[in-house]
């Protein structure tokens, strides 16, 4: 998975200036930023629960996220975003009960290393319900996970590779504070299914100048509580944190 420190970020949009929307608006908006992302929870292998914590003494670390988007004035087509987030972690512990992951035995008192390689890549059509000093929108998505977790000690090795694309609704909420600026919003992608569990929620705080460039700051969590997940039977991991990014719009 080298590639995933490689990214290209484009927006094609094209057709949109018809006769009939000769008055129409294009907006593109994008930004890049990067989230201090703490783990917790549990994955089960073999019916196994595994504390991604206690036992595999996964660490805080600081990851990558992009995003980008354009918005029209024709009515009847949606607006689009995109949007890609890195979710890597690694950690060393020593394991106090014997766990199983993913068929391999780690017996009591073994030292063991983590790694865990996760992306994912959202596609999200919406429409602007409002679009005034308060703003919202709402919408669909599809996101694309890929990552894999390996567990190894000094004798044994054990990965799990997993991917998926997931059906998510889409929305969010934004205030510009009057005369300033200044913004405040909030964010959401969810989807709830047959007791499976995906939020990927933020609460920002941001700053526009008259150029278009800006930035924002906040804080997001993905909580992700799901049965039969490719190679993984079950989990339910939460993922916490500040973010900080840069952005413009124009």
């Amino acid at each position: 998975m080298t590639w995933l420190s490689k990214l290209s970020v484009a927006v094609v949009v094209s057709g949109l200036a018809a006769s009939g929307y000769a008055d129409s608006v294009l907006g593109l908006y994008g930004g890049a930023g990067v989230w201090s992302q703490e783990t917790s929870g549990e994955v089960v292998s073999e019916t196994i629960a595994v504390d991604v914590e206690q036992d595999l003494g996964l660490e805080e670390q600081t990851n990558r996220f992009y995003y980008a988007g354009a918005e029209h004035g024709v009515p009847v087509l949606p607006n689009f975003r995109s949007q890609y987030s890195e979710l890597s972690s690694s950690g060393r512990n020593q394991i106090s009960d014997p766990i199983e992951f993913n068929g391999s035995p780690f017996p009591v008192d073994t030292d063991v290393s983590t790694d865990v390689d996760l992306i994912q890549a959202d596609a999200v059509l919406y429409y602007q319900v409002l679009d005034r000093a308060l703003s919202l929108d709402l919408g669909v998505g599809a996101r694309y996970v890929e990552g894999q977790m390996r567990v190894a000690s000094a004798s044994t090795s054990s990965k799990a590779d997993f991917e998926s694309v997931l059906p998510l609704v889409y929305s969010r909420l934004r205030a510009d504070l009057p005369f300033s600026g200044f913004w405040v919003g909030a964010e959401a992608l969810a989807l709830t299914y047959d007791g499976d569990h995906i939020y990927d929620t933020n609460a920002q705080v941001g700053w526009d100048s008259a150029l278009g460039i800006g930035a924002e700051l906040g804080w997001r969590t993905f909580r992700m509580d799901i049965d039969a997940f490719d190679r993984v039977d079950a989990a339910d991991v939460n993922i916490n944190g500040l973010y900080a990014a840069l952005n413009f719009h124009f």
